[in-house]
């Protein structure tokens, strides 16, 4: 694998040491992290880091590159003082929220800016009801939202990079892909989330990471535009007797052959750790499925999928300094 492929994990809750000490090992090059505009302006105006840095400062203090997931515009990571979506000024209101937080963390050089919402028309708003408000159903009300929430973290944050995501499982996402760029929305790297193995158990469905990647650079090419290609989030779930801790570990193998083979520029696996239950702050009901994408189970132990990342991301296959062969 190519040193410069960028190998990311997504930290959902606060990490102690042996987390950390497994980040280290695996080879991770950069941790993907909330920063929920609910956390940090909990009264309009009233702008408070504490909760932010305690979660962040074991990853601060690691010397972690960190990647600030800014949204999304969802209930649980909204505050109360702006949950109506179909209010008028919400989308300015977003925007500048997301710039402000972007410049309360200058450690911080690398945004994602809101999350796949190519997805909120449906699958959001009536699948999961993550979203609420009919705003969502409106292709130019969120494009809107992005580019104006891009806009203000390049104008908060002029050396950070930007990215953006698309749920490559939905259908028309190259046709909203097509519209951002039309509309103006600026960003340096796309990144694609996939789910192809929610329903179905095969591991050689992760190939579809890698057509995912060449029909996102064919209509960014088609545009004119210079953004690279990643993967940004997916993951395989241990559950049930279909779905097997050794079949998650050829999924992400599988996975990350095909995105590298197709251009990709890096691999973010969701996620860290399992949940062992809903966190109430989510105000929606997560899928079984999407609680068990863990490198680690809830009660900290490693999946075979932590120790096959070490070695795809390291190349060392016995973890004391032996590259693979």
């Amino acid at each position: 694998m190519s040193e410069s492929f960028e190998w990311g994990v997504h930290v959902l809750r606060p990490v102690g040491p042996q987390e950390l000490a497994l980040i280290r090992r695996a080879g991770i090059s950069r941790v993907s992290v909330p920063l929920p505009w609910r956390w940090t302006e909990p009264q309009r105006g009233n702008w408070q880091l504490a909760a932010l840095d305690h979660f962040l400062s074991p990853l601060r203090e690691a010397g972690l590159p960190l990647q600030g997931l800014l949204g999304p515009a969802m209930a649980h990571a909204l505050p109360d003082h702006a949950l109506d979506v179909d209010a008028p000024d919400f989308a300015a209101r977003f925007a500048t929220a997301c710039g402000a937080i972007a410049e309360r963390v200058p450690d911080i050089t690398v945004f994602r800016v809101e999350s796949e919402l190519n997805a909120a028309a449906w699958w959001e708003r009536v699948g999961t009801r993550r979203r609420r408000g009919n705003a969502w159903r409106d292709a130019s009300f969120r494009c809107e939202l992005l580019r104006g929430a891009v806009g203000a973290v390049r104008g908060a944050r002029p050396d950070a990079e930007i990215r953006v995501t698309l749920h490559a499982g939905v259908p028309g996402w190259r046709s909203e892909l097509q519209r951002w760029l039309r509309e103006g929305v600026e960003f340096d790297r796309l990144g694609l989330t996939l789910q192809p193995c929610f329903l179905l158990p095969d591991p050689a469905l992760a190939t579809r990471c890698g057509d995912a990647v060449l029909e996102a650079k064919e209509v960014l090419a088609t545009g004119s535009s210079k953004a690279t290609v990643e993967v940004s989030r997916v993951a395989y779930p241990t559950r049930g007797s279909r779905f097997t801790p050794r079949r998650q570990r050829n999924f992400l193998e599988e996975a990350a052959r095909s995105a590298q083979q197709a251009g990709a520029v890096g691999l973010h696996w969701w996620a860290l750790r399992d949940q062992a239950h809903d966190d109430p702050i989510l105000r929606y009901w997560t899928p079984a499925q999407e609680r068990h994408y863990g490198m680690l189970y809830y009660d900290g132990v490693e999946k075979p999928v932590a120790d096959a990342l070490r070695v795809l991301a390291t190349g060392d296959r016995f973890g004391e300094g032996t590259r693979a062969g």
